[in-house]
């Protein structure tokens, strides 16, 4: 029973070095890291377990890299289409302004306005009504 248990948890991968000697990789980097050993020919003893373990660094990098894509994203997202065209509404907005105080001084607005429909309404019986009628 005690041994089914030890299979399904993950084991450090054991790695040969030399004449039998077993370590395991987190050995492997605090011995030959600070003693500049180089290992030239290793052999694995638990496959399964060392497959175990690139599969969580793996799921845990993939994990990061999608947190490190939204945050680039973010702060590399443009800027909004009124901080883009600032100089349009600089210039547009008073422009509207001024136009719509010089309308509303004396009724100009209103004459403009009924000049407008009287033109319209000309325009639409000269050119569309009348020749609809005469075909």
């Amino acid at each position: 029973m005690n041994q089914d248990a030890n299979a399904h948890s993950p084991q450090p991968s054991l790695i040969e070095i030399g004449e039998g000697e077993l370590i395991s990789a987190p050995q492997v980097d605090a011995k030959f890291n600070h003693n500049n050993v180089e290992v030239k020919q290793f052999k694995i003893h638990d496959i399964k377990s060392m497959a175990d373990e690139v599969g969580q660094i793996l799921n845990s990098m993939e994990t990061y890299m999608n947190k490190q894509r939204r945050r680039r994203l973010e702060k590399l997202r443009p800027p909004s289409r009124i901080s883009r065209n600032w100089y349009f509404a600089a210039i547009a907005i008073p422009f509207a302004g001024y136009v719509t105080y010089k309308l509303t001084q004396r009724d100009l607005g209103s004459r403009i306005a009924a000049e407008a429909y009287d033109k319209i309404s000309k325009f639409f019986a000269e050119h569309v009504s009348e020749p609809l009628v005469s075909m």
